[in-house]
């Protein structure tokens, strides 16, 4: 049995770059109160961001492939991290987009049987989107397309995106429709507690799924795929309740209350959503999905480098899954997305690497306590001590630069049917990236290090 993971995030050094550069919303800058690095996607809505996670973000190598061997993970589906480059100026956003993409493909031609991709799209220009989005399916040899639940002022279901969406079901290719800061300004008040992972993350992509619902677009799209997060954020445990207004007399006698669907809401996530397993670690959680939604729709995503692949793993392996729902999870459910690991590759006895078992999943106190160590340790954001894996690497001036690697040639596409389409932009690949150094000079307050 193989183990697929389908929520697993990059970065590029441009990304990074861009970021620091910004003069809008998103950008790293420093808080004035605590000196600490953070990720603001809007004003008041900071995310602590150490240089743990942008050294894992930018690495695509042997560390990688490390920590994906100790957890037992033979593949994992990569994709540029939050908020990607959706709300960046739209050229500056082509741009990115495009060098993500081929540094993502490069990584894959380097380690085909243990990476797979997702490629990132300019969305505020929808015919370059819709261009890239074929290139990376046809030529790249990427699975599909990952995006995020706001672009800072609209959502997805708004209409004009929907040339995009329909290029993703000729492709065959699924959407991972992934959380990034809400843009919801009730939601903002407390700060990245409130807008971020506990609680707005799943509030609005379980909006913009909803949304998608009701603005008709799966029944313009019947066979697009919708791949969400933790567990589809909370969606599975509103299956009854979110037809209520397809199913009261009172309401659907009353033409024009309610959009008008071929199906009733709860149709479309059975037979157009799968949901992952990241950063969910609660039994009833699972429970509830499995329940509603079935075993076929589950997959595997441990959210790397933002939580744990190894206590993603222990905790799906305490669950006493039988050996036919386990192979669902982490291995054939995958293929619906396009994704199938190779037999000859990829074997974790070749790798002895021993699987996680039940008896990896500790006590809850314990699981508590490491939970918080490893917390401290991911989000590590002192400035100014030379500890940092950042700064011993690096003691010159400027900006963090992405290492170099040898040219890659890419491989064809090896997942799809029919005739490859003629190759673009073949030749040499850009570098892959590299481990951060320093950010660029000034982006931290006078007399403190920029380092985060």
């Amino acid at each position: 049995m193989k183990k697929i993971d389908f929520e697993v995030h990059f970065a590029t050094q441009s990304w990074v770059d861009a970021l620091y550069a910004n003069e809008d919303f998103p950008q790293f800058r420093h808080d004035p109160a605590s000196k600490n690095r953070r990720l603001f996607y809007f004003p008041g809505a900071g995310e602590p961001y150490g240089d743990v996670i942008i050294d894992k973000l930018l690495e695509l190598g042997e560390p990688r492939l490390k920590l994906m061997d100790e957890a037992g993970i033979d593949m994992a589906v990569i994709s540029l991290t939050s908020p990607g480059i959706e709300r960046f100026e739209t050229k500056r956003s082509v741009e990115l987009a495009r060098e993500a993409n081929d540094v993502l493909a490069a990584a894959c031609d380097a380690h085909p049987d243990r990476y797979a991709g997702y490629c990132a799209l300019p969305v505020r220009d929808v015919d370059a989107s819709v261009k890239e989005l074929e290139r990376s399916v046809k030529d790249l040899g990427l699975v599909g397309w990952k995006t995020h639940c706001n672009y800072g002022d609209i959502y997805l279901d708004d209409k004009r995106f929907w040339p995009i969406l329909a290029k993703c079901e000729e492709l065959d290719a699924p959407i991972y429709l992934h959380p990034t800061m809400s843009k919801m300004e009730e939601l903002r008040t407390y700060g990245v507690a409130l807008a971020g992972p506990p609680f707005g993350f799943g509030v609005e992509t379980a909006l913009v799924m909803y949304r998608l619902i009701l603005s008709g677009a799966f029944d313009a799209f019947p066979k697009l795929k919708l791949v969400l997060g933790h567990y589809g954020e909370f969606l599975p445990f509103l299956m009854h309740r979110i037809d209520w207004a397809y199913a009261r007399p009172h309401v659907v006698a009353d033409i024009g209350a309610t959009p008008q669907l071929k199906r009733r809401p709860s149709d479309y996530l059975r037979e157009n959503m799968w949901v992952s397993t990241s950063g969910n670690y609660l039994p009833a959680a699972f429970q509830c999905t499995k329940d509603t939604l079935g075993m076929e729709r589950i997959l595997l995503g441990t959210d790397h480098p933002y939580d744990s692949m190894q206590e993603c793993m222990g905790f799906l392996e305490g669950l006493g899954l039988s050996e036919a729902e386990r192979t669902m999870l982490y291995e054939s459910n995958a293929a619906a997305l396009g994704v199938k690991l190779e037999e000859s590759g990829c074997a974790a006895l070749l790798r002895g690497a021993e699987p996680l078992t039940s008896r990896t999943w500790f006590p809850d106190h314990m699981i508590v306590r490491d939970i918080a160590q490893s917390y401290a340790e991911e989000r590590s954001i002192g400035t100014g001590h030379a500890e940092g894996r950042a700064a011993r690497r690096h003691r010159g001036p400027g900006p963090p630069r992405l290492g170099a690697t040898p040219p890659v040639r890419r491989r064809q596409p090896r997942r799809r049917p029919g005739p490859p389409s003629p190759r673009s932009g073949a030749g040499t690949l850009p570098p892959a990236p590299g481990r951060p150094r320093r950010p660029p000079p000034g982006s931290a307050p006078s007399g403190r290090g920029p380092r985060g």
